[in-house]
């Protein structure tokens, strides 16, 4: 089953780390602007000030209760943007104000993931480029080219920096993840993952009254391969039916090896009669056709369980519980026999 792991963001493993210092530290500095724009009587940026004095400090009383979430960032980051906003379209700032803009990429990169990261600093850098010049009509020194530039350049440029490396951020670790999940010898899922692929299909099949069938498969007597042959043609064995697998499997299914000659196959959309039947093809077909090492032909057979969700069990553990059960007692039966569905 090809399946896309989420992209992370940098700030996904760290950020509930990070999140209290850097609303304490925004509490700090909003409670010196405010003192600043109160004697200026600024206020319009003293309200705004004020507001998030307030949300950094209500957050922080609910991220110290572990309370943190995307929402908490959410509304941080958009009172930063607020105060940002409302200070570029003042006219009469001083021109160091506008570098706060280099906030915006650098939090939201840190705070959210890559996926909100993007399209939540893209809107904020446009609404603040829109301010900065609506506050350009009545200070129309903010025209010129260069000041401009120094202006907004910075903060479009960090954006980009920050883009970039979450996306390469990302892919390593995606890349990571993926080798975790992954069994090295047949590059098949492991059991992992299929355990985290069940359970999102299991709120598919809720929600959609979709089928969904778990198959149990174990091959017969593969001891007796390691032990005629030696644990390499054991090793090309297991990758042979693997292969197996993929190519009688459709892309939606998700084939796993679960454990030494034992896999597993989820088979979202699938009722239990039809479960079986592809469980027989691939018995049949793992039959007929031997593995071949170096010249020797090598008869392969497996005995299979077969569950259906909801019927067999709603949970995880009863229904590969079943799985197992059936597929144990089709050994005990004889081997080479798929029982179930």
């Amino acid at each position: 089953m090809k399946t896309a792991i989420p992209m992370l963001s940098p700030g996904t493993g760290i950020s509930r780390y990070l999140f209290p210092i850097i609303l304490a530290g925004t509490f700090l500095v909003a409670a010196l602007l405010l003192l600043v724009n109160l004697h200026l009587g600024a206020v319009t940026l003293v309200l705004v000030n004020g507001v998030l004095l307030l949300v950094s400090l209500a957050l922080l009383i609910i991220v110290h209760g572990g309370g943190w979430s995307l929402i908490t960032s959410l509304v941080y980051l958009s009172a930063v943007v607020i105060n940002i906003l409302a200070t570029l379209i003042t006219p009469g700032i001083q021109p160091g104000a506008a570098s706060s803009l280099a906030l915006i990429p650098v939090l939201a990169y840190i705070l959210l993931e890559i996926q909100w990261a993007f399209p939540f600093t893209f809107a904020s850098l446009a609404a603040a480029v829109l301010m900065y010049f609506l506050g350009a009509q009545a200070a129309h020194y903010r025209l010129n080219p260069r000041y401009a530039a120094h202006a907004l350049v910075p903060a479009l440029m960090l954006f980009l920096v920050c883009h970039l490396y979450s996306l390469r951020h990302s892919s390593s670790v995606n890349h990571i993840l993926d080798r975790t999940l992954r069994d090295p010898l047949t590059g098949l899922w492991n059991r992992e993952k299929l355990a985290n692929v069940f359970s999102r299909e299991k709120e598919r099949a809720l929600q959609d009254g979709t089928p969904l069938s778990l198959i149990l498969i174990d091959l017969d007597h593969f001891k007796s391969v390691n032990d005629r042959y030696g644990h390499d043609a054991g090793d090309g064995a297991l990758a042979f039916v693997a292969q197996t697998l993929i190519n009688r499997l459709r892309t939606i299914d998700l084939a796993t090896r679960v454990g030494g000659e034992e896999f597993a196959v989820l088979l979202p959309g699938t009722p239990g009669d039809i479960a079986r039947r592809i469980a027989e093809d691939l018995r049949r077909n793992l039959e007929k056709d031997p593995y071949y090492y170096q010249g020797h032909a090598i008869q392969l057979t497996l005995s299979a369980g077969v569950c259906e969700f909801g019927a067999d069990g709603t949970s995880w553990e009863k229904l590969y519980r079943t799985a197992d059960t059936r597929l144990y007692s089709s050994k005990s039966a004889g081997r080479n026999r798929t029982l179930g569905g």
